[in-house]
């Protein structure tokens, strides 16, 4: 057995909705994820272990209106592959993965000359994914292009309103949470991915 970390990072683009009333491109027009890969490797090419996300996303037109913004997503989850060439340069691999994913959006505005803090955070669980990619290198030491898929459905939204200015109570200070409908949804990503092995 050999254990191997890696790395992620590319390009995604979204697919779906946010919820039944608002598509996901909507408020990201895409990301920009790093993803963590640990692995135990296997006899017969396979490997199992866990990966880790964050994307970093890029505002789509229902964010136009506000000056101080963010959009994240995170993912978190359990994933296996195979490897078909794993002791040669050229080594095409297959995966697949389940986990959990929280979308979070944070919006500042004013009213009436007071700030506000806006936080939604989406969670859907189970995550389903699928990749493919080209490992070139070593046994140790290797680079390559990715792509993967994924699919899951939002089913839980988090929203909190907040103000820190001095003339507000705690009764500005609202958190709800509430489930999500129609909010099947997914991400096609490419990059390129890194692994060392030991």
């Amino acid at each position: 057995m050999r254990f191997e970390i890696g790395g992620r990072v590319g390009y995604a683009m979204p697919i779906g909705s946010l919820s039944s009333s608002t598509k996901l491109n909507d408020v990201f027009t895409g990301t920009i994820p790093g993803v963590l890969d640990l692995w135990a490797r296997i006899p017969g090419g396979f490997a199992i272990g866990g990966y880790f996300g964050l994307a970093a996303g890029i505002q789509g037109h229902a964010l136009d209106s506000c000056a101080n913004c963010s959009a994240l997503d995170f993912r978190a989850g359990l994933q296996a592959a195979k490897h078909f060439k794993d002791t040669a340069i050229l080594d095409p691999w297959v995966g697949i993965g389940i986990g959990w994913e929280w979308a979070s959006v944070s919006q500042i505005f004013h009213t009436q000359g007071v700030e506000f803090t806006s936080d939604s955070t989406y969670s859907a669980f189970p995550e389903l994914s699928a990749h493919a990619g080209l490992d070139i290198g070593g046994e140790t030491v290797a680079f390559g292009p990715y792509v993967s898929i994924s699919y899951a459905p939002f089913n839980k939204v988090k929203s909190t309103l907040s103000c820190s200015d001095i003339r507000c109570t705690n009764e500005n200070i609202v958190t709800g949470s509430s489930d999500v409908d129609g909010g099947g949804h997914g991400w096609f990503s490419f990059g390129v991915r890194g692994t060392y092995m030991r």
